[in-house]
């Protein structure tokens, strides 16, 4: 919907790119979803005009025109295109316009080759949608091989970036551009060129935020009385907050790492060791 508005009030591409197509250029639609009522309150909420969008269908039968198996359609959706000039065709989803195994070589060369032959005597491109699978690859993967680009539109941090995707081409007949990052937002998406990413993942291991839990437990003790024995302050993590004596004693590796924590004794000295926070009541010289 937001390359219809993009055509329809002539705004540049989401590359910043000039948009060629005059203004109201119109977008024609195939929505296999059935997802009618979806596309007219999305409209609506972009500020398109009722003319802008238009569906592959007749005035009596306004939810028909999906089937792109049948020839009848085809020949009509071939009309249409000819009649109303749209700047693109979007067929929403592929899988729901046709009965073939997309799959199959012969089956998908029955679906997408006379789409072909239309998008090349009318001069108009077709969007063509489906989704991905866990792996980010198109489903009904000949889909690819009968397409001159590729498109990919993902979710890569659904937790920490709700409302934002990646946008990217993944096949080009020419240099692939930069990928975007896309920004949904009710009457609209935004573009930029910061796209999103995954998160990093955890390192094996207790969570980070058991160590800062432990870490605080060793300040606050030390702060009030310093030079403790650090496997009585072990014991009361384990006892009173339930935790790990791995994740305790990472946490002091970690302060010492950082110079906010000395120790003395220790492993191979016979002696215990004893935790000393910097700072906090250093003997004299």
């Amino acid at each position: 919907m937001t390359l219809a508005s993009i055509l329809w009030f002539r705004r540049p591409w989401p590359d910043g790119q000039i948009n060629p197509f005059p203004e109201k250029t119109k977008t024609l639609w195939i929505p296999g979803d059935h997802h009618f009522n979806q596309l007219l309150d999305l409209a609506s909420a972009f500020g398109l005009a009722d003319e802008a969008i238009q569906f592959n269908a007749t005035p009596d039968n306004p939810t028909g025109g999906l089937d792109l198996d049948d020839p009848a359609e085809r020949d009509a959706l071939r009309e249409r295109i000819r009649t109303e000039a749209p700047g693109l065709v979007i067929v929403d989803t592929v899988g729901m316009t046709t009965g073939r195994n997309l799959c199959r070589p012969e089956d998908a060369r029955d679906y997408f080759g006379p789409l072909m032959a239309t998008a090349n005597e009318t001069g108009t491109a077709f969007l063509l949608l489906t989704h991905l699978s866990k792996d980010a690859q198109a489903l009904g993967r000949r889909i690819v091989g009968a397409s001159r680009v590729v498109w990919k539109l993902t979710h890569p941090d659904p937790e920490g970036q709700p409302d934002r995707r990646r946008l990217w081409v993944d096949k080009s007949y020419a240099a692939k551009p930069p990928a975007l990052g896309m920004t949904i937002a009710e009457a609209g998406c935004s573009f930029d060129s910061n796209p999103p990413s995954a998160p990093e993942p955890r390192r094996p291991g207790r969570p980070s935020d058991e160590r800062d839990k432990a870490k605080q437990l060793i300040r606050e003790a030390l702060t009030i009385q310093n030079d403790q024995i650090g496997n009585a302050l072990c014991d009361r993590w384990i006892n009173e907050l339930e935790g790990s004596p791995k994740t305790f004693w990472r946490a002091v590796d970690e302060m010492k790492n950082d110079g906010e924590l000395s120790t003395d004794g220790g492993k191979g000295t016979r002696k215990q060791m004893v935790l000393h926070l910097a700072g906090q009541n250093l003997p004299s010289p």
